[in-house]
């Protein structure tokens, strides 16, 4: 087939049809950190039908997929744009910008090595890797037989420096673009892409990054990057394979004995806003959320609400009485019980393992848990053992929905709901203080 017969088959209409709902349920399940494009991703999956505003999320979010995809296709006919796209439904591409990194630099390895029929036998079809694992090896194949193909030339080490050379591993900070792509080779970073579009400017302009050389390493290629934002101490910690670390910088200390919190502070004075570097601090401010947000803030505005409730029944009435009664034990015990559960939260229980939260996200990190937890544990169903209970719990659990997780207040902002709280930081101590400034 020519490639003029080619190029009029690809039509972005098409592709968008055959992935658009993919697409949009990689977003919605944790692409990106957004209640409007999981509301629609749910919509999705339940076949409802979108309206307007829904519609035009979807829009917007399939689109920028295909957009990248489209760009970082070498081939004047776009042969692998689907391919691409389908890479990162599936998860070997992480990010979307991923796709204008890694994605476009295997691609145009790959078409390269079969314009020359220099591809190893098993891979005469890129259509064959389709799972993560597959990736990855195809990733070190295919980049092992370029460099046979075609061999580069000794690389520019620019400017980096070593921050640390301990007993069990080398930190190096590069301070320009030649230097990511030196020390990062073989890796899949998108900041040492030399073939595509490299991102170390884009990563450099907001924050540090640290290259962390094992000394005994267990298994070849073995290397990890940690970026730091400069201003709140979010943090990507990724492999060679540009894969997330499990467990964080947790993991990280306990991959190597020699760095420890304090070192990275040192070389990230910014975690100090983290919660898994500054434990004191993040103790501090789940308490506060505890007492001040929940104690003294939702549960007493829900305390006075359940009183209105019951002062429309008769006082002379016994049955009235030890129904209040009742009740009012039932809503102080759901209160200890949620309380506890909060306490007792580990940090990854409250983050869902997204190990990029920082001290900020903490108060809406302890709403979504407790959301959950209501789920989880069906505490609201639990009491409903007669007529007069189920309508009381239903109104309970109809104002934790409406109040405990999200503030409707802030329904257009950013697309996020908010809670009613303020949290921030005193640049002079560096302690956190949360307020409850709701009704």
């Amino acid at each position: 087939m020519r490639a003029r017969e080619f190029l009029l088959e690809y039509n972005r209409d098409i592709t968008k049809k055959n992935y658009g709902d993919k697409i949009v349920r990689r977003w919605g399940d944790g692409a990106v950190n957004s209640l409007t494009i999981r509301k629609v991703r749910d919509k999705v999956v339940a076949g409802e039908p979108l309206d307007d505003n829904e519609q035009n999320v979807y829009d917007e979010a399939v689109n920028n997929i295909i957009s990248k995809a489209e760009l970082a296709d070498p081939t004047p006919n776009k042969q692998y744009v689907q391919w691409l796209v389908r890479a990162w439904i599936n998860g070997s591409l992480n990010l979307a910008e991923d796709i204008l990194t890694t994605g476009s630099q295997f691609v145009k390895m790959w078409h390269e090595l079969k314009t020359h029929r220099a591809l190893p036998p098993k891979y005469s079809d890129i259509n064959r890797i389709k799972a993560r694992s597959d990736w990855n090896q195809a990733w070190v194949d295919i980049r092992a037989a370029y460099d046979k193909f075609a061999p580069s030339k000794p690389m520019a080490k620019g400017r980096a420096e070593e921050l640390f050379n301990g007993p069990d591993v080398r930190i190096i900070r590069p301070h320009d673009e030649q230097a990511a792509c030196y020390y990062g080779q073989g890796t899949q970073w998108c900041t040492a892409a030399t073939q595509s579009h490299n991102m170390f400017n884009h990563y450099h302009s907001d924050g540090e990054l640290s290259i962390f050389i094992p000394k005994k390493p267990n298994h070849e290629g073995e290397k990890y990057q940690l970026w730091v934002h400069n201003s709140d101490g979010q943090y990507q910690l990724m492999d060679e394979q540009d894969d997330p670390v499990d467990g964080g910088i947790e993991t990280l200390n306990g991959m190597f004995r020699s760095v420890t919190d304090k070192l990275l502070l040192k070389i990230h004075p910014a975690l100090v806003n983290h919660p898994q570097v500054n434990w004191q601090e993040y103790g501090s401010v789940k308490q506060q959320v505890i007492e001040k947000l929940l104690r003294d803030g939702y549960f007493k505005v829900a305390y006075n609400d359940l009183n209105n409730m019951l002062d429309d029944g008769d006082d002379n009435d016994e049955d009235h009485r030890e129904n209040v009664r009742y009740m009012k034990e039932q809503f102080l015990e759901m209160e200890s019980e949620v309380m506890r559960a909060a306490q007792h939260a580990t940090y990854d229980e409250l983050t869902h393992f997204n190990y990029d939260a920082n001290m900020i996200h903490i108060p809406n990190a302890i709403f979504d848990f407790i959301d959950t937890y209501a789920e989880q544990n069906d505490w609201h169903g639990d009491w409903a053992d007669d007529e007069v209970l189920l309508g009381f719990t239903q109104n309970i659990h109809d104002w934790f929905n409406r109040q405990m997780p999200w503030d409707k207040r802030n329904r257009e902002r950013q697309g996020r709901l908010e809670p009613y709280y303020e949290i921030e930081k005193d640049e002079n101590t560096g302690k956190w203080t949360v307020e409850y400034t709701g009704p």
